[in-house]
């Protein structure tokens, strides 16, 4: 903001001149973002110092806070510093109140970018990224580059992220290379962090589908009059460049959303909590402000589950809670989120058993809070007889009501010989793209009844429900008989008490009929 008394060429100036970069000052502790509120930002080679508090705004480096070419602030410290660097030397200050100038480092050539993590400063050149060890002064060459360098911290990984042409190396704050490595469509010019996601700005390519099972953000212009406008005039033809959204921990791609080539981005924020905006801005005229909107979590999770992107599903929202707790944010208690990751193993499970992946089914049922009873259902004859288990087919009676992100449900569910049948006919349909070998209905059956028989010997113990204990109880008798592969010596001596109680010494004739019919194979 100018005064009143600036002149026409001051104003012009200030208008059309970069705002480059823009980062905010908190507690660098990972748990909090908040503290200082002060923004710093270079206009012009000037730095200034924003109060988030009043708004004011000042030069507290007063000449050393001109002709400044970056800056970055300390990451992974319980102190505030920061570093400036103007030609070819880096200046190190400490906020106590004020800005405490406490060093200078020189430098051979000017840097590029800069990234300061514990006592270690990142440094981009022109040719090369390279590592200052602050305790030892020693200045050591990560690797050349022959493109401008680009670079974010990963600080959910304790990684960095460098771009090398069209591929982001991950490394750690030793400068070691870590798993794996991001792939863009070309090189892209800005790369940010939203917890897991890595967001850059890359070039556009040639127009493909959008990656991933569901968009997980789209577009907002921030002035819908000025949109409107613009569109009247855009060029169709082709895009500008493309948003490329990447998951930082399995470095897949997941979403790719072109912009128009009326629009030319140039910064995008770093955001500090789930859920907000990521803003871009443009350096092109009209000057404006995008965001980048996330879908909710929950969202999110389910169409990734519903891509049968379990490991992605599940990693997405167990980073997210991490990061909500890190940074204070969490709207939910530690016994909401049990309940809902607990929620999410078992869509994962049913998902799975719809696709005859048994054994990874089951795994994810042991996770989850899953009724078993809901699973003994889907085979016929299982079920004891005067169970008091009922399958709901009307959702407005499911207790508890079942969470909308969740999809697959009892009434979803068939019986198991038709879910063979489906699924058998769905692999035939398509067996260029399908991955798993279509199996036989009676090998699906004996994998079934396997891997439900391991997953009811373990739940015996833990269930406390006399109901559900009894129905667990038979269905594991039913199944032992069904399966010959297992010796009586292998049955819990909980089951193993069910067949001494039901015993014909020891019960009534009318014990023993029901007995009888409840330990049927059939």
């Amino acid at each position: 903001k100018r005064t009143a008394s600036s002149s026409s060429d001051d104003k012009k100036k200030s208008k059309d001149a970069p705002l480059t970069p823009l980062s905010m000052i908190g507690k660098q502790s990972r748990s909090s973002f908040h503290g200082l509120e002060k923004s710093p930002s270079a206009c012009d080679g000037n730095l200034e110092v924003l109060n988030l508090y009043t708004l004011e705004q000042s030069n507290p480096f007063g000449d050393k806070g001109k002709g400044v070419i970056t800056f970055c602030s300390r990451k992974g410290s319980q102190d505030y510093r920061f570093c400036l660097q103007l030609k070819r030397k880096l200046l190190l200050y400490e906020y106590t109140g004020h800005y405490e100038f406490y060093k200078e480092i020189p430098l051979t050539e000017n840097a590029l970018s800069m990234e300061w993590v514990e006592n270690t400063i990142f440094l981009g050149y022109k040719k090369e990224y390279a590592k200052l060890d602050l305790l030892s002064g020693e200045m050591s060459t990560l690797f050349p580059i022959e493109a401008e360098p680009v670079m974010h911290l990963i600080p959910d990984d304790a990684a960095l992220v460098l771009v090398h042409e069209d591929i982001g190396v991950m490394i750690d704050y030793q400068g070691n290379p870590t798993r794996g490595m991001l792939k863009w469509t070309g090189p892209p010019s800005v790369v940010t962090y939203h917890a897991p996601y890595a967001i850059a700005i890359v070039p556009p390519a040639p127009p493909t589908p959008s990656s991933g099972p569901a968009a997980l953000a789209h577009l907002v212009d921030k002035d819908k009059d000025r949109d409107r406008e613009r569109d009247k005039d855009k060029d169709k033809s082709g895009t500008k460049g493309v948003v490329q959204v990447h998951n930082a921990r399995s470095q897949r791609l997941v979403q790719s959303m072109p912009y128009p080539p009326s629009v030319q981005f140039s910064r995008l924020t770093d955001p500090k909590s789930r859920g907000e905006f990521l803003l871009l801005a443009t350096s092109s005229s009209p000057a404006s402000l995008y965001a980048l909107v996330p879908v909710p979590l929950l969202t999110q999770v389910a169409d990734l589950l519903r891509g049968r992107k379990i490991e992605d599903a599940l990693e997405l929202y167990k980073a997210s809670w991490e990061r909500d707790q890190e940074l204070g944010t969490s709207t939910l208690t530690q016994a909401q989120y049990t309940q809902q990751l607990a929620d999410l193993h078992q869509e994962a499970g049913l998902l799975l058993f719809l696709d005859l992946e048994f054994e990874e089914a089951f795994i994810h049922f042991e996770q989850s809070s899953i009724d078993p009873r809901i699973i003994i259902s889907l085979f016929p004859g299982l079920l004891a007889s005067q169970t008091n288990y009922r399958k709901q087919t009307d959702p407005s009676q499911l207790q508890p009501p079942k969470p909308k992100y969740l999809v697959v449900t009892e009434m979803n569910l068939d019986s198991l010989s038709n879910i063979i049948e489906r699924r058998r006919k769905q692999l035939a349909l398509a067996p260029s793209s399908a991955s798993q070998t279509i199996i036989s209905a009676e090998t699906a059956l004996q994998q079934s009844r396997s891997q439900l028989y391991k997953f009811l010997e373990k739940r015996i113990s833990r269930t406390s429900r006399d109901d559900i204990f009894k129905d667990i109880n038979t269905a594991f008798i039913k199944l032992f008989l069904l399966l010959p592969q297992y010796a009586l010596s292998s049955l819990p001596s909980s089951a193993s008490s069910v067949l001494t109680y039901n015993s014909p010494s020891t019960s009534s004739s009318s014990s023993s009929s029901s007995s009888s019919s409840s330990l049927s194979p059939t």
